[in-house]
């Protein structure tokens, strides 16, 4: 017999989807005994939850037995602050891909997270986003992706922990064919547009600094893309650079945007003031 189709209040959902996340952000050693809970639901690769349809997993029990011990050593962190600009932002993607039965952090306009947040908001240092399809209630939501079963490098659950991230937005709604569909959107920093960032960068006493650096670690690896460009993290990936004019305290300025892709496909953006017209 198949599972009866529950109605969702997909605003509510959202709402309890944060305040989830949070619980698990202070108190880690929560969610072990939940993960401890669905071992005994296994048969082989199938988890068969009552009231839920039979999933067939990557990993099998493995991914919640490591789930379990990656609880039992995270430190707590800080909390996420709700913003409606992100929330705005996840909404846009899932009235796109929902209905299409997308599965894709990409818009079928091309667009990725980070531009989705830049139509609301400029965004600083760091921008990542979950996607959970499937999950009917919060608490299903974060065991999805703290388990981050068939995730190799367990991303989204580096998102759900990172304490660099302060901000966060979710949208929950129908999707095509996994039924239910939450996004969440995380950023380290937000400002709105034209506002100056607290973390730009001069790009004459950058230079001078990087200078400075480079006598102290001249024996360093780096990464190749620090061959170059000395703003580039240690995990990067990628890199995106974009020229704009910006006007900022009421000058036009001229400012060169550094978009890194890191290794766990989180994002990292450094602003650099070039002049001021």
């Amino acid at each position: 017999m198949n599972p009866k189709k529950k109605i969702v209040d997909y605003t509510a959902l959202a709402k309890e989807i944060i305040n989830e996340h949070n619980l698990v952000r202070a108190n880690p050693i929560l969610y072990v005994e939940k993960l401890q809970s669905y071992l005994k639901y296994f048969k082989g690769d199938v988890l068969e939850k009552p009231g839920n349809h039979p999933l067939r997993t990557y990993e099998g029990k493995a991914a919640f037995l490591e789930a379990i011990e990656a609880l039992q050593r995270q430190k707590p962190v800080g909390g996420l602050i709700e913003n409606e600009k992100l929330n705005l932002a996840c909404a846009d993607h899932l009235k796109d891909i929902g209905p299409k039965g997308l599965c894709t952090h990409d818009g079928s306009d091309g667009s990725n997270p980070s531009d989705r947040i830049e139509k609301y908001c400029e965004w600083d240092l760091a921008c990542s986003e979950n996607i959970d399809f499937g999950s009917k209630t919060a608490e299903e939501v974060l065991i999805n992706l703290i388990v981050d079963d068939g995730i190799e490098e367990r991303n989204h659950r580096k998102n759900v922990f990172n304490p660099d991230l302060k901000y966060i937005g979710v949208a929950c709604g129908p999707h095509k064919d996994f039924e239910h569909c939450s996004i969440l959107d995380y950023v380290a920093d937000l400002r709105e547009h034209g506002q100056q960032s607290k973390h730009k960068v001069n790009i004459v006493d950058e230079i001078l600094k990087r200078e400075e650096e480079k006598k102290n670690k001249k024996n360093v690896k780096k990464n190749p893309y620090q061959e170059n460009d000395p703003d580039a993290p240690d995990n990067t990936v990628g890199v995106k650079l974009s020229k704009t004019t910006k006007i900022i305290n009421g000058k036009p300025t001229k400012i060169l945007k550094k978009t890194y892709t890191l290794s766990d496909n989180s994002l990292h953006v450094v602003e650099v003031i070039e002049s001021y017209n």
